[in-house]
């Protein structure tokens, strides 16, 4: 993702590319997960089987960042037969 600067009521959308799929299987929904730490140890806010936003999220307006932190962002596809 890139790099964006929190200011007030600020929910930045978080986007990535769509993965490549083997033949055969479909992405059917992503997990995001949001947290101070690289080792995802003090999740700030997750989104898991989500169906909805599969390559791009958008923080909810009830999750408050404190623009003095980083932030990481880590989503995983989930995938299944066709």
């Amino acid at each position: 993702p890139v790099i964006q600067t929190i200011v007030p009521a600020f929910n930045p959308t978080v986007s990535t590319d769509p993965a490549e799929i083997k033949a055969g299987y479909v992405h059917t929904s992503s997990d995001w997960q949001f947290s101070t730490t690289n080792q995802f140890l003090n999740l700030v806010h997750q989104s898991l089987g989500n169906t909805s936003n599969l390559t791009s999220y958008i923080l909810p307006q009830d999750v408050s960042l404190d623009p003095n932190t980083t932030y990481y962002v880590r989503i995983r596809f989930n995938v299944n037969p066709q």
